[in-house]
């Protein structure tokens, strides 16, 4: 049980004042409802109930829409909003698929749609191709893949792909000299979402009913960011017993022969991604997560196994720590200095960037 009191300034109290039921299950969230709607600048959450050996862990999230400030002479209407003719919204996955086609129609000439499977659910895979030849790998020009979704509720990515969508056909057709040059000599794959069933689930449920975990994994119970197989290992191991390059390849690392058995816990999900870029030469890829506002580098695994941090950087580290540098300084979310952490890690003074097996150690990651 927990007691609200709602205030105009610090000392004056409203006079609403509430006490609701919580609940000891943190991964169930509670709904409750203000008996009226009331104006408020402050909201004090005051427990009524405690665990029996005396401790409090109170999680509460206010649901609530801000309202123009009467001694502000600027009003709302004249602040400036954005000239993108972009559907700022989220899509579930009929409203993905309905604005694929539409883009698709809008822009035929740079754009198709295909499917890399299904997930468990039977929800097709769809992947929106962008280039000045689709459907055809051209020789000499890069292959390029963003991936969203992961984790079926980060729906930032999954939204951020979508608008850039509609964005690189939008500016293609107006004559956008650096979209214009993107489009003819890059082949560009996005996947909007690598996890369909977890977004439907966290979708349909809403923010305020979700915990964190809900639609996050798999509707059979995968994390996509663990379910992929384990090809660091192997490479340090025959590292170790010097038999890279001649007897062990390190530019083409083989899937372990445990990886493939029928009895392999591996998502339909990732086999489907794990053929996706089995056919198609990608060079580069970025993988969109929600969480953190950072940009994170191979290797992702500490090479020293009992460790969950260690700098594990690749043999083409100054190459990945150029290209997540690049990312970061054209963000300007990141480059906000006044912009408050997400959670304790503060990415801002490494230049928002990490190695991520340095940040914490992740086997399987894609």
């Amino acid at each position: 049980m927990y007691q609200t009191n709602l205030r105009a300034t610090h000392q004056q109290l409203i006079g609403i004042s509430q006490i609701f039921p919580g609940n000891k299950d943190p991964e169930t969230p509670v709904l409750n409802r203000f008996p009226v709607p009331v104006v408020a600048r402050y909201i004090r959450i005051n427990p009524q109930t405690w665990f029996e050996n005396g401790t409090i862990c109170l999680r509460a999230e206010v649901l609530g829409c801000p309202v123009p400030d009467p001694n502000n002479i600027y009003y709302w209407d004249d602040r400036p909003v954005t000239s993108d003719k972009l559907d700022f919204r989220h899509h579930d996955y009929k409203e993905m698929r309905k604005l694929m086609k539409k883009v698709n129609e809008a822009c035929p000439n740079i754009t198709r749609i295909y499917s890399i499977g299904k997930s468990y659910r039977g929800l097709k895979m769809y992947v929106m191709e962008i280039s000045d030849n689709p459907g055809q790998h051209e020789v000499g020009e890069p292959e390029f893949r963003y991936v969203a979704g992961m984790h079926g509720n980060e729906a930032l990515g999954r939204e951020l792909l979508i608008n850039l969508m509609e964005y690189l056909c939008h500016e293609f057709q107006q004559g956008n000299p650096r979209v214009v040059r993107l489009v003819t000599k890059t082949r560009i794959h996005l996947l909007f979402s690598m996890n369909p069933d977890g977004y439907e689930t966290a979708y349909k449920l809403g923010s305020e009913l979700s915990g964190w975990a809900m639609g996050r994994w798999t509707y059979e119970g995968f994390d996509l960011n663990h379910n992929f197989a384990d090809l660091n290992t192997g490479l340090w191991d025959a590292e170790d017993n010097d038999l890279v390059p001649h007897k062990f390849p390190n530019h083409y690392l083989p899937i372990p022969e445990y990886y493939t058995f029928p009895n392999a816990t591996v998502a339909p999900e990732t086999w489907a991604v794990i053929n996706w870029m089995q056919r198609y030469p990608f060079v580069l890829s970025a993988n969109m997560h929600g969480g953190e506002l950072v940009v994170t580098y191979p290797f992702d695994m500490t090479r020293t196994y009992w460790k969950a941090q260690e700098l594990t950087p690749t043999a083409d580290d100054l190459m990945f720590r150029w290209l997540a540098t690049v990312y970061a300084t054209t963000n300007l979310a990141m480059l906000d200095d006044d912009r408050r952490l997400c959670h304790y890690d503060d990415f801002m003074r490494e230049g928002n960037i990490i190695n991520g097996a340095n940040w914490h150690t992740v086997a399987g990651s894609r």
